[in-house]
């Protein structure tokens, strides 16, 4: 991966260190003006009460969290493109697979 066409490689972990940056960023934000945050398909959801300074915000003013699934649209449309088969329960695996080892 090149940093903004400049030829200057970069890592994926500091990418992503740079995104969770700026998200933890976002909902603080959020967050300190009372507001809801949402993080799409990852399903997590803040509620907090306001502050009038954001350097007064604590955690203390967090009142909700919620971890909820939903399936956002990079998965809404996967059944449609999955190919689905049927396939040997576990026990039955584990089984041929000693039957298979001790022959």
């Amino acid at each position: 991966m090149n940093y903004a066409g400049y030829g200057r490689p970069i890592g994926w972990g500091a990418v992503i260190k740079a995104v969770l940056s700026m998200l933890v960023e976002c909902e603080r934000e959020q967050l300190m003006e009372g507001k809801r945050v949402g993080l799409g398909e990852l399903g997590l959801q803040l509620s907090s009460e306001g502050v009038d300074d954001p350097k007064d915000f604590k955690a203390k003013y967090i009142t909700d969290v919620k971890v909820v699934w939903t399936s956002g649209p990079m998965l809404k449309d996967l059944k449609d493109e999955a190919k689905f088969r049927e396939v040997m329960p576990r026990r039955d695996q584990a089984q041929l697979r000693k039957r298979v080892n001790h022959s």
